[in-house]
């Protein structure tokens, strides 16, 4: 190694040194930047740890409203234990995660079905079918002609009435398309057909492989929304064995709200004891069941996150 090597690397390490020497302004920024991100952080997780608090706390804390940000008294699982023991908690359970599973799957081919022919350069009508495709993101029929088309097509009582009706989503196709147009190199296509792949062949042995990003974003976002929705069947599904978690979430909401009505109005006024444990047990009940509802969701990010950012910036920059 001769001196010019030498004089070179001391230069950059003092470069380096130098660099890490923050002035005080630059201090400042960076305390209030992370400031501002803590705060932001704490609200965000605030409601969650809010929930989960309540549902361990003493029951007398929790029906004063004297839980904030920690438990208070001593702690209790009993609101846990009573959810566990519900078996129709546990059936909504595996209908919802049956419902996930469904939509996510059969969205994802249907989308990327849609989206393949419309990111071919050589594919006639190709602008047509994109703006026909986008004309239903603005004009809607409205509830009541989809509730009467999912009626005429017999959908009415099946889980298919919310199967179905999310196996499109217009925003996906999108989102696919751009990122089959832009992300994944037109050689690889012209290879494979020139090595006599036809187009399902290209589709789901390059297209789909090399599109795992976007791919992942999307089962995230049709797997929150699906786990969340209730509205869907709250319309289509009157049997009880076929509805999702969240409508059961609803009707233990429902049943706080009927048990304060009914002491507001005079009619349930008796024992106090007996009076407490029901208030104490509906509300505990509520926030232990929307722990339940909610750590599944949470637990499944993480598996997904090295292809969120990724996934999420599709679009941002042209090249």
């Amino acid at each position: 190694m001769n001196n010019a090597d030498v004089m070179e690397r001391k230069r950059q390490k003092a470069l380096k040194a130098r660099n890490r020497i923050k002035s005080p302004y630059s201090l400042a920024m960076d305390i209030l930047i992370h400031a501002i991100v803590g705060i932001a952080a704490f609200i965000c997780l605030w409601p969650f740890i809010y929930v989960a608090c309540m549902s361990i706390s003493a029951p007398a804390a929790a029906l004063a409203k004297k839980v904030w940000t920690f438990p208070v008294g001593p702690l209790t699982f009993a609101a846990y234990r009573r959810v566990a023991n519900i078996p129709l908690m546990w059936r909504s359970y595996l209908n919802t995660i049956f419902y996930v599973i469904s939509v996510c799957a059969l969205n994802l081919v249907v989308c990327a079905m849609t989206a393949y022919p419309l990111a071919t350069k050589g594919f006639r009508g190709r602008k047509f079918f994109v703006v026909y495709l986008m004309i239903p993101m603005f004009f809607g029929g409205g509830l009541i002609a989809s509730f009467v088309t999912n009626v005429n097509l017999g959908l009415y009582g099946s889980p298919l009435a919310i199967i179905l009706p999310s196996s499109l989503s217009i925003t996906n196709v999108i989102l696919i398309r751009s990122f089959f147009y832009n992300a994944v190199p037109d050689s690889l296509k012209e290879a494979a057909i020139i090595d006599g792949a036809g187009d399902m062949r290209v589709l789901f042995s390059i297209m789909i492989p090399l599109s795992l990003p976007i791919f992942a974003v999307i089962t995230l976002y049709n797997a929150v929304g699906t786990w969340n929705s209730y509205f869907a069947a709250l319309l289509y599904i009157p049997d009880r064995n076929w509805q999702p978690l969240q409508l059961f979430l609803a009707k233990l909401l429902s049943l706080e709200q009927s048990i304060i009505s009914t002491l507001q109005s005079g009619a349930g006024t008796g024992d106090p004891a007996q009076v407490f444990e029901s208030l104490s047990t509906a509300m505990q009940l509520k926030y232990a069941a929307i722990m339940f509802a909610t750590l599944p969701i949470l637990f499944s990010y993480p598996f997904l996150q090295r292809y969120f950012i990724k996934g999420i910036m599709i679009g941002s920059l042209k090249e």
